[in-house]
């Protein structure tokens, strides 16, 4: 038996060799080339175009938020109730409001509160008179801060992070927030 190859062997197999390394290489370029690509897409167009989609919905869902706390706020019914007193024989319309706009927008919380005596209302009932303390302090800051509107993000342990949108009347008794 003869080891040694023929020309025409030797030809084949540098040709496939050739053949080979070539494939390779425009294999492992083109493979660095589309990765190059992807990432630049995706970091230039398909990443800011989602974040801008969340962005506007999350607008979007402040802005519905902000009209139902000012609605409420501004609600007849609710300041006539507030400027009364708060009569306990009314107070049942009140809640039931206050559960149809929790329902009506999806939230975790309606509430209406008395700027001048700080009682305040949520969905379930008349909840307490608020304090200035750590707990309510964001009532009084609100109050006195002469803005209408605030935005604030509320971490409850077990429940995770809300976000609270509340309106004021800066010359009226009602505060309304939601959440």
């Amino acid at each position: 038996m003869n080891s040694s190859l023929s020309i025409k062997q030797l030809f084949v197999t540098s040709l496939l060799v050739a053949v080979l390394i070539s494939s390779v290489l425009v294999g492992f370029i083109g493979q660095l080339t589309s990765r190059s690509l992807v990432s630049e897409r995706l970091e230039q167009v398909e990443l800011p175009n989602t974040l801008q989609r969340i962005r506007n919905e999350v607008d979007k869902e402040i802005a519905i938020m902000r009209s139902a706390t000012t609605q409420l706020a501004n609600d007849e019914f609710v300041n006539t109730w507030i400027r009364n007193g708060s009569p306990k024989e009314q107070e049942s319309i009140i809640i039931r409001n206050l559960n149809n706009i929790k329902n009506q927008y999806g939230l975790t919380n309606a509430s209406v509160a008395n700027r001048f005596t700080a009682q305040y209302w949520n969905q379930d009932g008349f909840l307490r008179v608020l304090n200035n303390d750590n707990l309510d302090g964001w009532f009084f800051a609100f109050k006195d801060s002469g803005q209408a509107t605030s935005m604030s993000l509320y971490t409850e342990e077990g429940a995770g992070t809300k976000m609270f949108v509340n309106y004021q009347q800066l010359n009226g008794q009602v505060l309304a927030g939601i959440g």
